[in-house]
């Protein structure tokens, strides 16, 4: 049914922006959390199966030099997207950050502690939302996704976004 109902149009537009400092509050269950700098929220909270890895990034993320902002991609924020699942289901995607570098360039990066049955599927959509949004920015901005393995992440962990970008190509074209 999905094969006959769901089909890509190939047309891109923005319809709206998402303005982090317009996020209404909200609240999380008492979970460890980072004390943010570079982030609109004063904490940033893992995910309770996370098991630290996404904490551990976000300190990465703090400690960067070329980042200037970034954050956890919270539900309340609002950025998910559409994919097309494995078994051919449509679902929502929610990256897990959002960063932007030194240069502009926006980051949205995806940290998995394992890997997933619809990763790949993301990860496509992903590298074509990053794609369209950057092809459709009339101020020019520069749109690019990273996807972190924790393994990979814990064993050559380097001390930029550049060099996480550099490190971590896994998905991309």
């Amino acid at each position: 049914m999905n094969a006959l109902t769901i089909s890509d149009t190939g047309t891109t537009r923005i319809e709206d922006y998402i303005h982090l400092q317009n996020t209404r509050p909200f609240r999380t269950e008492h979970r460890p959390f980072l004390a943010a700098q570079k982030s609109i929220f004063t904490k940033i909270v893992g995910e309770v199966n996370a098991g630290g890895f996404e904490l551990a990034f976000a300190a990465f993320l703090e400690a960067a030099p070329d980042v200037q902002a970034f954050t956890k991609n919270y539900l309340a924020i609002g950025f998910k997207f559409d994919y097309v699942k494995a078994n051919g289901d449509l679902s929502n995607y929610v990256p897990d950050f959002i960063a932007r570098d030194s240069n502009g360039t926006v980051w949205i990066i995806e940290t998995k502690g394992r890997e997933e049955l619809d990763l790949p599927q993301k990860m496509a959509r992903l590298s074509q939302w990053c794609a369209d949004a950057t092809a459709a920015e009339e101020n020019g901005t520069r749109y690019d996704f990273i996807y972190v393995d924790q393994a990979g992440f814990e064993k050559h962990k380097p001390s930029t976004l550049a060099g996480l970008a550099i490190s971590f190509t896994e998905y991309k074209a």
